[in-house]
């Protein structure tokens, strides 16, 4: 039986037709839960965001809309809501989105109250309905009538439109006292049977059938059964406002509470004194953290028991989806990758057009073709229909984002997305060794990608790369600047010879360039726009004619490229498909249209029309009026089009915001592209280039954040305007690509990754001496740095410690005899909760998280090498973790079932012979210790003295993993030291060299740290030489793959 199948539980069915246009204020009075949380709508008005937990209340003793009328003027409190400036047909719209009808309610409770077992106890009291009007609120019908006109008018200037989580007050136009307020309970919900989600969302779940919690034959666990709701044809569970929401937060929250119970449990004393922490202790610690963060050194000491609080409540807000714990865990598995892999060659930055894409709208429902094979004959989505398409429907934004990276890495990369092995083809980019890839929110709510790529036969650190400079010369940088040219250019496909001047005509291949300002690096708009307004401010003069010696931009001069180069007609005329090809195409369409005979009728009919268009473009008559359309276009562009544009915002400018540009954009890539005319091709790429990757002359609010390598937040963080390059250059600082006269502002792209995705990125080369090593070490940290924040997190946790506090108070009176572990297991989590509850996550990244749960993306999986425990074992010197693993007797029998302790090192130390030559380090990357099977190969069982000889065995993967090296951070050598601080820091270094070196046995460490001054000097060599280290460590692990 199908793990989704209805017999198995997912018997979810529909409310009834009638009651489909309910509103949220409808559902809500009808619902048995009550949620509660903080959400906005992102600037732009694209997307909703989260930016709280959400908390679910029971609705005591039965639905809000069962204890109706009540009066507002017998409350003591009332709601206050804030609203921004909105015109009068927004507001018209939101009040039509917040009606609530007497009748729909009426009906919909007794609906519940008939099928819905949560309903059978409800009372539902129908003389509370009667009134003399069939709307509460009392809102005008004349503002429905204004409200439907709305949906046929475009958007106001500032791109906003109105969201179903937009919030106005009904002030009662037609009678003042029947205005009314409902509290809300105050007693948490509880969801002991699973039934939450079906008490909470009732209009999804209608039948109290097929929720999360539902009785099913095969379990299927609370996340999977999120995912599968959201990808539900009917799209009734990703277009609800709050189900995503809920859902993402409810699973997150969930982890985070059972990673701190399984640590209380295995590991009690990890929580012990955690019971016993003042308030003025958590505030010490703090502090310290704080002071340590900023890299000052602390002014004070802390308690042991505080500092350790504040580890555990960091490794259980790891586990919360979202949370900045999280993000600052997977840096933690990137620097694992460079220790791993050594410097990475490349950095990607990614923005999928998933919020102005046909394909989303074709997800959101929104236009209905059979297939995206027939995305060419559909009709093009308005920017009205694409904005509601985007904003009612994260879901549908996330899916696309997640296949555009899939795309990515499977033929970019060339690495399956699934198996993570190779394919059979080399990638765009070269044969990638590994990647490590974390997915961010921007500030519009769209998601991004960052991307570090490790490339097969690079060198691995700044000092090899000198070396080979040095020893190659100029073979070595021949070779790497040409692979950089065939991955990444800074110049349109469009030559400046195809394009004149506006004044005098002649060729723009004569321009000379003039000298960059330094104005232009600076942020003008804000500087200028007080003294001498906004109007005024214009594009910075950079080039000049060579014929006339008149002055432009090099705005201006793209822009006249692309409209001398303007195509006679769109969509461009295809060759025709030979009779072969036809049947080629029908085959890759098979799949989605059920059998060859219809993909075949399919393909017949498209190129008909196809073919139809294109007789119809050369027909004479017509072709003069298409011709007499273009030039009238075309001449406003041009008229626009000035030698200086005054400013204004990226989305206003009337040649990058035309609809041939929109369409360009909007439509997905195709096989068809390949058919188009070089002429159409390099139009394509140079019109999606200048839409994308034009960095904006006035800079954005982004570009003036503090950062190492700008040097002053005062300039363009990123380098723009860039001087020009006459050709592509590489020395110790790392790679200069070539940037041709009036390209300063063009951001570096692939050509094919644009006409395929047909979006922003960006391609840094990061193959450098010791000047490159600060961008790399630079890069690595903004792969995974964290989401903004504006509050303090020391003020959050010092009120979050306090209510806790005053919570134990009140639960010591009900139950004297509460244990130390519960209460400081319940301070953990309750404080990892507070802590993670002001962080700002995006409906699209929310859905990513629910369907593909995880926000990084990565080609190895990370394991722990724990090495503070691992000197602990060897020293003897006091307790050290280790696994509890389930041991059975030979004769099988449960009951006789024993415990036994077994570390990392027990297994590398007890090791099968044929793992003598592995390194600690390779040995921990490549195996697992498992069960043994009947039939297992001899060679891989332990070795007699393992604990576990008798029962298991030894893996290996069939993709390694990455090592974490854990448990002990090692400083720079200091004379002034402690003895048994150098004594630590000496068994550390070499604890480090000798897993990395196969040419020494690890039972020379015990003798080495014990104490004496030879394994203090050896250390103190070791550390003084850390890079020869690092290098032998690549050279060893080169040698042994090679084996």
């Amino acid at each position: 039986m199908p793990k989704y199948a209805i017999s198995n539980g997912f018997c979810i069915g529909e409310l009834p037709v009638s009651l489909w246009d309910m509103t949220c204020p409808e559902r809500f009075l009808t619902q048995l839960v009550s949620v509660v949380a903080f959400t906005r709508v992102m600037r732009g008005g694209k997307h909703r965001c989260i930016r709280s937990h959400c908390m679910a209340f029971d609705a005591t003793p039965c639905p809000p809309v069962c204890m109706l009328p009540r009066s507002i003027c017998n409350e003591s409190t009332y709601r206050v809501v804030l609203a921004g400036e909105m015109t009068e047909l927004q507001n018209a719209k939101i009040r039509k989105m917040h009606q609530i009808r007497q009748e729909t309610v009426k009906k919909c409770l007794t609906f519940y109250k008939t099928e819905n077992h949560f309903f059978s106890n409800i009372v539902v009291d129908t003389d509370t309905f009667e009134g003399n009007s069939d709307r509460w609120g009392q809102v005008n019908k004349d503002i429905f009538s204004v409200a439907d006109a709305f949906d046929e008018q475009s958007i106001d200037a500032e791109g906003e439109a109105p969201t179903s989580n937009s919030v106005v007050e009904f002030t009662g136009e037609e009678d003042e006292e029947r205005r009314f307020l409902v509290r809300h309970s105050s007693r948490f919900s509880k969801d002991e049977n699973g039934e939450l989600y079906g008490r909470m969302f009732p209009h999804l779940f209608p039948f109290g059938r097929g929720h999360p919690g539902d009785e099913r034959k095969y379990p299927v666990s609370h996340e999977e059964c999120v995912r599968h709701y959201l990808l539900l044809s009917s799209r009734r569970f990703a277009e609800d406002e709050l189900f995503s929401f809920v859902a993402f937060d409810r699973v997150g929250v969930e982890k985070m509470y059972l990673q701190t119970a399984l640590r209380c449990s295995r590991a009690p004393n990890l929580f012990d004194g955690f019971h016993e922490i003042s308030e003025a202790e958590l505030k010490d610690a703090l502090e310290v953290n704080e002071e340590r963060r900023q890299g000052r050194k602390p002014s004070r000491h802390c308690s042991a028991s505080a500092n350790r609080f504040l580890k555990s409540v960091e490794i259980s807000s790891s586990a919360v989806w979202g949370s900045a714990a999280e993000r600052r865990y997977y840096r933690q598995q990137a620097f694992a990758y460079q220790t791993r892999y050594g410097q990475p060659t490349l950095f990607v930055t990614i923005t999928p057009n998933s919020d102005n894409s046909f394909v989303t709208v074709h997800y959101a429902g929104s236009k209905e073709c059979e297939n995206l094979w027939d995305c060419w004959l559909a009709t093009l989505p308005t920017r009205i229909e694409t904005r509601k398409a985007t904003m009612g429907d994260d879901a549908a934004s996330g899916r696309l984002f997640m296949r555009q990276m899939d795309a990515f890495i499977e033929d970019v990369l060339g690495i399956d997305p699934v198996t993570k092995q190779k394919k059979c083809f080399k990638g765009l980019l070269g044969n990638v060794r590994a990647y490590f890839g974390m997915i961010e929110t921007q500030g519009r709510g769209t998601l991004h990608g960052h991307f570090l790529i490790w490339l097969s036969g690079c060198p691995p650190n700044a000092e090899t790369f000198e070396q080979e400079l040095r020893s190659e010369g100029d073979a070595f940088t021949r070779g790497i600047v040409d692979y950089a040219d065939s991955i990444v250019t800074t110049e349109l496909p469009i030559s400046l010879s195809r394009g004149t001047c506006v004044q005098c005509g002649g060729s723009l291949d004569g321009l000379i360039p003039l000298p960059i300002p330094v104005e232009a690096h600076e942020n003008v708009v804000n500087c200028k726009a007080a003294h001498i307004g906004s109007d005024q401010i214009r594009e910075p003069l950079l080039v000049r004619c060579g014929n006339c010696g008149a002055k432009f931009s090099s705005q201006h001069v793209l822009r006249r490229l692309i409209l001398e180069n303007w195509p006679d007609v769109w969509p461009p005329p295809l060759r025709p498909l030979s009779q072969q090809e036809i049947l080629q195409q029908a085959n890759r369409e098979a799949s989605c249209r059920g059998s060859i005979l219809r993909a075949s009728n399919a393909v017949y009919e498209r190129e008909s029309i196809r073919n139809a268009a294109t007789a119809s473009a050369r027909d004479i008559n017509r072709v003069a009026v298409l011709r007499e359309q273009a030039d009238m276009e075309l001449s406003l562009l041009h008229y626009h089009n000035n030698v200086q544009a005054p400013f204004y915002r990226l989305d206003e400018d009337p040649i990058l915001s035309c609809e041939l540009f929109r369409e360009v954009s909007m439509v997905p890539p195709s096989l068809d592209d390949e058919r188009c005319s070089p002429m159409d091709s390099a139009f394509i790429v140079s019109a999606l280039a200048l839409r994308f990757n034009q960095h904006w002359w006035s800079h954005t609010s982004s570009c003036f954040k503090t950062s190492k390598l700008a040097g002053s937040k005062e300039v363009c963080r990123y380098g723009f305007p860039r001087e020009r390059e006459l050709c592509s250059r590489i020395d110790e600082s790392g790679f200069h690509p070539h940037r041709q006269i009036a390209h300063e502002y063009i951001n570096g792209f692939n050509p094919t990754i644009m006409e395929t995705f047909r979006c922003n990125h960006d391609i840094q080369l990061l193959l450098g001496g010791t000047g490159s090593t600060d961008r790399i070490y630079y890069c690595c940290k903004y792969v995974t740095k964290t989401q903004k924040r504006m509050d303090s997190m020391a003020a959050i946790a010092l009120a979050a410690f306090k209510r806790r506090e005053e919570r134990e108070q009140i639960e010591m009176q009900n139950e004297p005899t509460i244990q130390n572990a519960t209460m400081s297991r319940r301070r953990v989590g309750s404080m990892a909760f507070n802590v993670t509850n002001r962080q700002e996550i995006a409906g699209p990244l929310a859905v990513l998280y629910l369907l593909h749960g995880s926000c990084c993306y990565h080609s190895h999986n990370c394991c722990q090498l724990p090495l503070r425990e691992i000197l602990k074992q060897l020293k003897g010197e006091g307790e050290h973790s280790c696994q509890l693993v389930q041991r059975r007797d030979s004769e099988g029998d449960a009951n006789r079932s024993k415990f036994r302790a077994v570390s990392v090192l027990d297994d590398y130390l007890y090791r099968p012979h044929l793992c003598d030559t592995l390194t600690l380090y390779e040995f921990v990357a490549r195996s697992y210790r498992r069960r043994r099977l009947e039939g297992t190969n001899p060679d891989m069982f332990y070795l007699d003295r393992h604990p576990l000889s008798e029962t298991h065995c030894l893996g290996m993967h069939v993709l390694e993993s990455v090592p974490m090296i854990t448990g002990f951070q090692i400083p720079r050598w200091k004379e002034n030291a402690p003895l048994n601080t150098k004594e630590n820091y000496a068994a550390a270094v070499l604890k480090i060299y000798l897993m990395m070196n196969r040419t020494r046995p690890m039972g020379g460490l015990t003798a080495i740290s014990g104490g004496g001054i030879f394994g203090l000097n050896i250390a103190r060599e070791i550390m003084c030489n850390l890079e020869i280290i690092m290098l032998e460590k690549r050279r060893l692990i080169t040698e042994a793959k090679a084996t």
